[in-house]
C-alpha cells in the first residue's frame, strides 16, 4: 500500500486505517479547523483562508456566497440611517458627530 501525499489532510496510523486508505481520526491541515465549522460555511471560510492569494475568495466571491448573501444583519447608511435586522436585539449607534477644528 502507498503511503498519502505529504499535503494530504490526513495522516494514518495502522491500527485506524479506514479501507480507502485515509483515517478519519487524525485529521490535520485546514480541515481540522473547518470541520468545526456549520457545514454551509466551510466552504467560503476555506477559500478566505487560502494562503495563495490566487486561489483566495476575492471580495466579490464572499458576497456572492449564500451564507454572506442570506445573512440577517443590522446595517447602517453612511448618512447614519439604521436598517435594523428583523428580530435582531443588537442596534447600531448613529456615527458621532465631526468635531469642528483640528
Amino acid at each position: 500500500m502507498a503511503s498519502p501525499p505529504a499535503a494530504s489532510l490526513v495522516t494514518s496510523t495502522p491500527s485506524s486505517i479506514s479501507t480507502d486508505g485515509t483515517n478519519k481520526d487524525n485529521i490535520q491541515g485546514p480541515w481540522r479547523i473547518l470541520r468545526l465549522l456549520p457545514r454551509e460555511t466551510r466552504y467560503i471560510i476555506g477559500r478566505m483562508l487560502q494562503v495563495n492569494p490566487l486561489k483566495r475568495a476575492t471580495m466579490q466571491e464572499m458576497l456572492e456566497d449564500p451564507w454572506i448573501a442570506d445573512a440577517i444583519i443590522c446595517r447602517q447608511s453612511i448618512d447614519g440611517i439604521v436598517t435594523r435586522a428583523k428580530d435582531h436585539i443588537h442596534t447600531l449607534q448613529p456615527p458621532a458627530p465631526k468635531s469642528g477644528a483640528a
